[in-house]
């Protein structure tokens, strides 16, 4: 998600909306409407990838999750993350 090219499709509607109001509603969490338009003409009702948040929804906080990624693709052992590198929420410690 954070190294592959945004798609054709996503820059071919920017020169199509190109000078009008508009307004995008995506159920798309792979981040790519973020890449050409910009944050405040854009909603996502199914979250964001690039985003963690506590899967038991102890507090509202969520946590831009790139290097902590970017670090555990490292730690990939046949395919799997080993569970000691599964991130955990830091205020109530379960599972995010």
């Amino acid at each position: 998600m954070y190294e592959c090219e945004t798609g054709e499709t996503y820059t071919d509607l920017a020169e199509l909306l190109e000078g009008k109001n508009y307004y995008i509603v995506t159920t798309n969490q792979d981040a790519q409407f973020h890449r050409v338009f910009p944050e405040n003409r854009i909603t996502r009702l199914q979250g964001d990838w690039r985003y963690f948040q506590c899967k038991e929804c102890c507090h509202d906080a969520i946590y831009y999750n790139k290097d902590m990624v970017m670090e555990l693709n490292d730690k990939i052992v046949n395919d799997c993350l080993p569970e000691a590198y599964i991130p955990r929420c830091p205020v109530c410690v379960i599972l995010v």
